[in-house]
């Protein structure tokens, strides 16, 4: 019986034939992984931020003077326009910005939004109609060059909401916007409601 000879011409080439096998394999199983890529969140327009809608705990607001009407429609009209103020001017303050003053037309355009999301039982700065913050502001008669809005549900206090907005940035820019030099403050509160509380803050500079 004859013996095979490995001369090494011969291992050179089965060695070579075994490389090439293995480069086959490895290029048909190999798959790069993809490239990784960042995304950049929209930037939300003034009008068009929704504050989170989770309740805090903390003493609730006293209910507005003369609000029987508003109560026998299911609503309690909630007067925290000097608190949230107050807390708004504050944040401004730190920062060299102008304070904010009271405008009761922006606080008469909150007041619709907010007794309109529960009414019609929605949560945005559009209302089912299409109608949004500028032109409520513009239904009242204030004349504007520039308009803003942050709305919220279920915070019972104004520090509690105002913690809430200035954690977003997209509420905070409002806050903290120096173009606008007026406020007003629209909230109610509906014990059969979604939420218990719907807030409204409105940003103005009339022109």
């Amino acid at each position: 019986m004859k013996q095979k000879i490995w001369t090494p011409l011969l291992l050179i080439g089965m060695l070579l034939g075994l490389i090439g096998m293995a480069a086959a394999i490895s290029a048909s199983t190999w798959k790069p992984s993809p490239t990784g890529a960042e995304s950049v969140a929209p930037t939300a327009e003034l009008e068009q931020i929704e504050a989170p809608t989770q309740s805090v705990v903390t003493q609730a607001p006293t209910a507005t003077v003369g609000s029987e009407e508003a109560s026998s429609k299911g609503y309690v009209l909630l007067d925290q326009s000097e608190a949230l103020l107050t807390l708004v001017n504050a944040a401004r303050c730190e920062s060299d910005l102008n304070p904010l003053v009271l405008n009761p037309l922006l606080d008469e355009a909150a007041l619709v939004h907010s007794v309109d999301m529960w009414e019609r039982d929605f949560f945005d700065h559009l209302n089912p109609d299409g109608d949004g913050p500028d032109a409520r502001i513009s239904a009242t008669g204030y004349t504007w060059s520039r308009v803003g809005e942050n709305i919220a549900a279920g915070y019972p206090t104004a520090e509690a909401v105002f913690i809430s907005w200035m954690e977003s940035e997209g509420h905070r820019e409002n806050i903290m916007n120096p173009a606008f030099r007026e406020m007003g403050v629209g909230l109610i509160e509906a014990a059969d409601s979604a939420y218990g509380s719907y807030w409204t803050q409105t940003f103005g500079r009339a022109l």
